[in-house]
């Protein structure tokens, strides 16, 4: 995603392409794979007999960080920036945020993406 992002924000530069169309366009497929992936991460994971309340978390724990991490990626990449910092200081909180108080890191993760999404809307 980092990567693709970078490459299409400097393909894309000179065209009006709104926010929501180019973080779409970035997004789709590779969510698509990601929630396919943890469906059968979580498939496997009952059928080796985890408790499902174990396998809901993991599972909800994953697809939270993917997408704050796109929705990262995909803001700095239209805007030009790279995110290196704002991943580590968006994972070094939720690491923080999970330490303290299990499970609280999920709802926070889908805050930071959307807050992120809302910055890169504002561009």
């Amino acid at each position: 995603m980092w990567q693709t992002g970078s490459a299409a924000s400097d393909w894309l530069r000179s065209t009006p392409i709104p926010f929501a169309q180019f973080a779409w366009a970035m997004t789709r497929k590779a969510l698509l794979h990601q929630l396919v992936g943890t469906a059968v991460a979580a498939a496997v994971m009952i059928s080796l007999g985890a408790p499902w309340p174990s396998t809901l978390y993991v599972s909800a724990l994953w697809l939270a960080i993917v997408l704050l991490s796109y929705s990262i990626f995909v803001v700095d990449a239209y805007r030009s920036r790279q995110p290196l910092v704002r991943l580590i200081l968006s994972f070094a909180t939720l690491a923080i945020v999970e330490a303290r108080e299990h499970g609280w890191s999920i709802p926070l993760a889908a805050l930071f993406a959307a807050w992120h999404l809302r910055a890169g809307a504002k561009t």
